[in-house]
């Protein structure tokens, strides 16, 4: 399914797990389990989305705290005026994991798809 339609059919569908929270006026997706600390959050990179992660989320709630969120404008949350800093997303996910309730301090984890690019000999 291309990027466009997927994000469309995200919109249109609630979450099969997680919820949301209101930041500055969007709507945010985020998923928590497990408990303890640090937290570790998971941030989802390219065209991906938290729950894309849910697999490695699952494994590390066995031990501590674990979240996937999506930045405003991409998965499950609210779209977002583009373009955006670095410091407006940091903040956006500090107030998000305030708002939830999740202690620091935060194992932040950059996620991003593994691409392999067949080439020719």
């Amino acid at each position: 399914m291309p990027h466009d339609e997927r994000e469309h059919s995200l919109h249109c569908a609630p979450p099969p797990v997680g919820g949301f929270q209101e930041i500055d006026g969007r709507r945010l997706y985020l998923h928590r389990q497990g408990t303890g600390g640090p937290a570790v959050v998971l941030l989802p990179g390219a065209s991906a989305i938290g729950l894309d992660y849910f697999g490695v989320q699952q494994g590390v709630s066995q031990f501590t705290t674990a979240v996937v969120y999506d930045r405003g404008g991409t998965g499950y949350s609210d779209e977002a005026a583009l373009p955006r800093t670095a410091t407006e997303v940091a903040a956006e996910l500090h107030a998000l994991l305030r708002a939830h309730g999740v202690p620091g301090p935060y194992v932040l984890v950059a996620c991003a798809r593994e691409r392999i690019c067949p080439t020719s000999r």
